[in-house]
Protein backbone atom coordinates (compact mmCIF):
# COMPACT_ATOMS: atom_id res chain seq x y z
CA UNK A 1 0.00 0.00 0.00
CA UNK A 2 1.37 3.40 -1.00
CA UNK A 3 2.09 5.89 1.77
CA UNK A 4 0.45 9.25 0.97
CA UNK A 5 2.65 10.97 3.55
CA UNK A 6 5.79 9.75 1.77
CA UNK A 7 4.39 10.93 -1.56
CA UNK A 8 3.75 14.39 -0.08
CA UNK A 9 7.30 14.45 1.31
CA UNK A 10 8.72 13.64 -2.13
CA UNK A 11 6.66 16.44 -3.69
CA UNK A 12 7.71 18.90 -0.98
CA UNK A 13 11.41 18.04 -1.34
CA UNK A 14 11.23 18.11 -5.13
CA UNK A 15 9.55 21.52 -5.13
CA UNK A 16 12.28 22.97 -2.92
CA UNK A 17 15.02 21.60 -5.19
CA UNK A 18 13.29 22.86 -8.34
CA UNK A 19 13.01 26.29 -6.74
CA UNK A 20 16.70 26.19 -5.85
CA UNK A 21 18.11 24.69 -9.06
CA UNK A 22 15.39 24.95 -11.70
CA UNK A 23 13.27 22.13 -13.15
CA UNK A 24 15.70 21.23 -15.92
CA UNK A 25 18.63 20.97 -13.48
CA UNK A 26 16.81 18.87 -10.88
CA UNK A 27 17.02 15.11 -11.32
CA UNK A 28 15.21 12.23 -9.64
CA UNK A 29 18.55 11.35 -8.05
CA UNK A 30 18.80 14.86 -6.57
CA UNK A 31 15.42 14.39 -4.91
CA UNK A 32 16.13 10.91 -3.54
CA UNK A 33 19.60 11.90 -2.29
CA UNK A 34 18.15 14.91 -0.49
CA UNK A 35 15.60 12.66 1.21
CA UNK A 36 18.02 9.81 1.89
CA UNK A 37 15.84 7.27 0.10
CA UNK A 38 16.39 4.83 -2.76
CA UNK A 39 15.39 5.77 -6.31
CA UNK A 40 12.91 2.92 -6.20
CA UNK A 41 10.97 4.76 -3.52
CA UNK A 42 10.48 7.70 -5.88
CA UNK A 43 9.28 5.41 -8.68
CA UNK A 44 6.78 3.79 -6.33
CA UNK A 45 4.81 7.04 -6.51
CA UNK A 46 5.86 8.55 -9.85
CA UNK A 47 6.76 6.71 -13.05
CA UNK A 48 9.03 9.54 -14.18
CA UNK A 49 10.18 13.08 -13.45
CA UNK A 50 7.49 14.31 -15.86
CA UNK A 51 4.79 12.50 -13.89
CA UNK A 52 6.15 14.10 -10.73
CA UNK A 53 5.84 17.64 -12.12
CA UNK A 54 2.41 16.80 -13.56
CA UNK A 55 1.32 15.88 -10.02
CA UNK A 56 2.28 19.37 -8.83
CA UNK A 57 0.38 21.05 -11.69
CA UNK A 58 -2.64 18.74 -11.26
CA UNK A 59 -2.82 19.67 -7.59
CA UNK A 60 -3.15 23.35 -8.54
CA UNK A 61 -5.78 22.52 -11.19
CA UNK A 62 -7.85 20.62 -8.61
CA UNK A 63 -7.58 23.47 -6.11
CA UNK A 64 -8.68 26.05 -8.69
CA UNK A 65 -11.71 23.96 -9.70
CA UNK A 66 -12.64 23.52 -6.06
CA UNK A 67 -12.40 27.28 -5.40
CA UNK A 68 -14.71 28.11 -8.33
CA UNK A 69 -17.26 25.55 -7.13
CA UNK A 70 -17.09 27.02 -3.62
CA UNK A 71 -17.85 30.49 -5.00
CA UNK A 72 -20.82 29.19 -7.00
CA UNK A 73 -22.24 27.30 -4.01
CA UNK A 74 -22.29 30.46 -1.86
CA UNK A 75 -24.93 32.10 -4.09
CA UNK A 76 -23.34 35.51 -3.62
CA UNK A 77 -24.48 38.65 -5.45
CA UNK A 78 -22.66 38.85 -8.79
CA UNK A 79 -20.32 41.66 -7.70
CA UNK A 80 -19.18 39.70 -4.64
CA UNK A 81 -18.81 36.47 -6.64
CA UNK A 82 -16.64 38.09 -9.31
CA UNK A 83 -14.60 39.86 -6.63
CA UNK A 84 -13.92 36.56 -4.87
CA UNK A 85 -13.04 34.90 -8.17
CA UNK A 86 -10.58 37.69 -8.94
CA UNK A 87 -9.03 37.31 -5.51
CA UNK A 88 -8.54 33.57 -6.05
CA UNK A 89 -7.11 34.24 -9.51
CA UNK A 90 -4.55 36.92 -8.71
CA UNK A 91 -3.59 36.08 -5.12
CA UNK A 92 -1.94 32.81 -6.23
CA UNK A 93 1.62 34.29 -6.13
CA UNK A 94 1.01 35.53 -2.58
CA UNK A 95 -0.68 32.49 -1.03
CA UNK A 96 1.39 29.76 -2.73
CA UNK A 97 4.60 31.43 -3.84
CA UNK A 98 6.51 28.16 -4.27
CA UNK A 99 4.01 26.58 -6.69
CA UNK A 100 3.68 29.86 -8.58
CA UNK A 101 7.46 30.07 -8.93
CA UNK A 102 7.65 26.52 -10.31
CA UNK A 103 4.94 27.23 -12.89
CA UNK A 104 6.65 30.50 -13.87
CA UNK A 105 9.91 28.63 -14.44
CA UNK A 106 8.11 25.99 -16.50
CA UNK A 107 6.62 28.74 -18.68
CA UNK A 108 10.06 30.28 -19.03
CA UNK A 109 11.42 27.02 -20.46
CA UNK A 110 8.24 25.75 -22.10
CA UNK A 111 9.89 24.93 -25.44
CA UNK A 112 12.24 22.52 -23.65
CA UNK A 113 9.48 20.58 -21.87
CA UNK A 114 7.72 17.37 -22.86
CA UNK A 115 4.38 17.54 -24.66
CA UNK A 116 2.55 16.13 -21.61
CA UNK A 117 3.78 18.95 -19.40
CA UNK A 118 2.98 21.56 -22.06
CA UNK A 119 -0.58 20.22 -22.31
CA UNK A 120 -0.98 20.27 -18.52
CA UNK A 121 0.27 23.87 -18.30
CA UNK A 122 -2.17 24.84 -21.06
CA UNK A 123 -5.02 23.12 -19.19
CA UNK A 124 -4.12 25.07 -16.06
CA UNK A 125 -4.21 28.30 -18.08
CA UNK A 126 -7.55 27.46 -19.71
CA UNK A 127 -9.08 26.61 -16.36
CA UNK A 128 -9.35 30.30 -15.54
CA UNK A 129 -11.53 30.76 -18.61
CA UNK A 130 -13.77 27.85 -17.61
CA UNK A 131 -14.20 29.36 -14.15
CA UNK A 132 -15.24 32.72 -15.59
CA UNK A 133 -17.71 31.03 -17.96
CA UNK A 134 -19.29 29.09 -15.09
CA UNK A 135 -19.78 32.27 -13.07
CA UNK A 136 -21.20 34.26 -16.00
CA UNK A 137 -23.57 31.42 -16.88
CA UNK A 138 -24.82 31.24 -13.29
CA UNK A 139 -25.66 34.95 -13.26
CA UNK A 140 -26.58 35.43 -16.93
CA UNK A 141 -30.22 36.32 -16.21
CA UNK A 142 -29.08 39.26 -14.11
CA UNK A 143 -26.42 40.42 -16.55
CA UNK A 144 -26.48 42.17 -19.89
CA UNK A 145 -25.79 38.92 -21.74
CA UNK A 146 -28.16 37.93 -24.52
CA UNK A 147 -26.55 34.71 -25.75
CA UNK A 148 -23.56 32.37 -25.51
CA UNK A 149 -21.52 34.65 -27.77
CA UNK A 150 -21.91 37.50 -25.28
CA UNK A 151 -20.89 35.23 -22.41
CA UNK A 152 -17.76 34.07 -24.24
CA UNK A 153 -16.91 37.64 -25.25
CA UNK A 154 -17.13 38.94 -21.68
CA UNK A 155 -15.26 35.91 -20.34
CA UNK A 156 -12.45 36.80 -22.73
CA UNK A 157 -12.45 40.41 -21.51
CA UNK A 158 -12.36 39.36 -17.85
CA UNK A 159 -9.49 36.98 -18.60
CA UNK A 160 -7.72 39.88 -20.31
CA UNK A 161 -7.92 41.88 -17.06
CA UNK A 162 -6.31 39.00 -15.15
CA UNK A 163 -3.65 38.40 -17.80
CA UNK A 164 -2.82 42.10 -17.82
CA UNK A 165 -2.26 41.97 -14.06
CA UNK A 166 0.20 39.09 -14.41
CA UNK A 167 1.98 40.60 -17.39
CA UNK A 168 2.39 43.94 -15.67
CA UNK A 169 3.46 42.43 -12.35
CA UNK A 170 5.63 39.48 -13.39
CA UNK A 171 6.43 39.48 -17.11
CA UNK A 172 9.82 41.24 -16.67
CA UNK A 173 10.98 38.14 -14.77
CA UNK A 174 10.45 35.86 -17.74
CA UNK A 175 13.50 37.24 -19.60
CA UNK A 176 13.02 34.73 -22.41
CA UNK A 177 16.41 35.57 -23.91
CA UNK A 178 18.27 33.95 -21.00
CA UNK A 179 16.88 30.49 -20.44
CA UNK A 180 19.93 29.30 -18.53
CA UNK A 181 18.80 31.32 -15.52
CA UNK A 182 15.74 30.62 -13.42
CA UNK A 183 13.41 32.82 -11.42
CA UNK A 184 13.98 32.80 -7.66
CA UNK A 185 11.77 33.27 -4.61
CA UNK A 186 13.51 36.59 -4.05
CA UNK A 187 12.53 37.72 -7.58
CA UNK A 188 8.89 36.85 -6.95
CA UNK A 189 8.82 38.54 -3.55
CA UNK A 190 10.30 41.71 -5.03
CA UNK A 191 7.39 41.81 -7.48
CA UNK A 192 4.82 40.96 -4.79
CA UNK A 193 6.03 43.86 -2.65
CA UNK A 194 4.99 46.22 -5.45
CA UNK A 195 1.44 44.82 -5.69
CA UNK A 196 -1.53 46.48 -4.01
CA UNK A 197 -3.85 43.48 -4.21
CA UNK A 198 -6.92 45.20 -2.79
CA UNK A 199 -6.58 48.11 -5.21
CA UNK A 200 -6.13 45.76 -8.19
CA UNK A 201 -9.17 43.64 -7.27
CA UNK A 202 -11.42 46.64 -6.60
CA UNK A 203 -10.46 48.25 -9.91
CA UNK A 204 -11.12 45.07 -11.90
CA UNK A 205 -14.38 44.33 -10.07
CA UNK A 206 -15.80 47.79 -10.76
CA UNK A 207 -14.79 47.64 -14.42
CA UNK A 208 -16.31 44.17 -14.92
CA UNK A 209 -19.56 45.03 -13.13
CA UNK A 210 -19.91 48.15 -15.26
CA UNK A 211 -19.40 46.06 -18.40
CA UNK A 212 -21.89 43.27 -17.75
CA UNK A 213 -24.45 44.30 -15.12
CA UNK A 214 -27.88 45.34 -16.42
Amino acid sequence: MKNSKKRDEIISTGKKLIIEKGFLNTSVEDITKKMGIAKGSFYTYFKSKDEFILAIISEKIFQRRHKVNEILEKNLPFEEAIKEFLFQSISFPLVDTESFLIIMNLFKNINLLSENIKISILENTKLGNHGILKILNKYKDKLDLSDETDIEKYAYLIRAFINSFYETSFNPLMNFGKRETHITISDIKDCINNINLEKEINFMTKAIVKLVLK
